[in-house]
């Protein structure tokens, strides 16, 4: 049994939708579908413009439904933008959880071993993908533990499966008990397998089961190259970081290196004005003197001129 709630309206936003017009649920499924794939930060605000259309149109039902869809928490938002955004690959889980469901009878300890890690693997896989979609924000353990929860409650939860499907979850899933054992044990739904399965039908099964696991390591694959394809990407990015930061570093070296000059130069520049204006002042002065001289040469050889008549 799911622990907490997983459907994509509110309990009472079902009861309502089940007595409304068709043409309103039609409404309210478009405008959901809508609203849980927008960015976490716009869903409040985005439901509550449709509310005040609807009630200004005179359709104060739809207006009541559409407030009444809830806003996804964070590990919700997550597995959401997971399955619009990477369906093939939640497919593959889905596909997974559908054949353990239909039942491991015959199914070896080395076989269900197997199962459990390869089940583990993809579900790590989706797990990377989902924390990726939060782009740069830190994403917390809680909310990364919420979604593997979630993402492992449609291995044993048909209604937690659809509810993904629906990708508009607005609480994340869990379930008290997974019914498949595991590496360590574990009760066996072996049990549950029908009476009258023959055979053929346990083939058949199997089958099925090594073509979704087949799927899910080409998933896992796929994800683990787009992975390293990442980090590749991070590790060029922070080195182009450093490299730039360390050109700034010495860029603001050279910048305070010039200023410095600058005002060495600036202030020696000063000195040589005054300088200047003191030479400036002294042949002013010694201008002054030779005019004088000059002046008194000239008296005196007048002097002499007049004595030599």
């Amino acid at each position: 049994m799911l622990s907490r709630t997983s459907v994509v309206f509110s309990r009472s936003c079902i009861q309502v939708c089940e007595t409304a017009l068709v043409d309103v649920d039609v409404d309210v499924d478009a405008i959901a579908g809508e609203l849980y794939g927008l960015p976490l930060a716009d869903f409040t605000g985005a439901r509550n413009g449709h509310s005040r259309r609807a009630r200004t149109d005179g359709q104060a039902e739809l207006a009541r439904q559409i407030q009444a869809l809830r806003k996804p928490t964070t590990a919700a938002w997550l597995v959401n933008q997971l399955t619009r955004r990477y369906a093939d690959e939640v497919n593959v889980l889905l596909d997974l959880g559908h054949e353990m469901r239909a039942g491991m009878a015959g199914v070896s300890g080395d076989e269900l071993r197997l199962l459990t890690r390869r089940r583990h693997e993809l579900i790590s896989a989706l797990v990377r993908r989902a924390m990726s979609v939060g782009g740069s924000g830190r994403i917390s353990n809680d909310v990364e533990a919420d979604v593997r929860s979630t993402l492992e409650a449609t291995l044993s939860d048909p209604q937690s499966a659809d509810a993904v499907v629906g990708g508009r979850l607005h609480a994340p899933l869990s379930v008290s008990g997974f019914g498949f054992g595991g590496p360590e044990g574990g009760a066996s739904n072996a049990d549950s397998a029908p009476a009258g399965a023959d055979v053929v039908d346990l083939d058949d099964r199997r089958n099925r089961r090594t073509r979704a696991m087949e799927k899910a390591e080409a998933a896992i694959a796929a994800a683990e190259k787009d992975s390293r394809k990442a980090h590749d990407r991070r590790e060029k990015a922070e080195a182009k970081v450093r490299a730039a930061e360390e050109d700034g570093r010495l860029l603001a070296e050279t910048v305070a290196r010039i200023r410095e000059e600058l005002e060495n130069a600036s202030a020696r520049l000063e000195d040589h004005g005054e300088l200047v204006r003191r030479k400036q002042e002294k042949l002013t002065e010694a201008d002054d003197a030779a005019r004088q001289a000059d002046r008194a040469l000239a008296g005196a050889r007048e002097s002499l001129r007049r004595l030599t008549r």
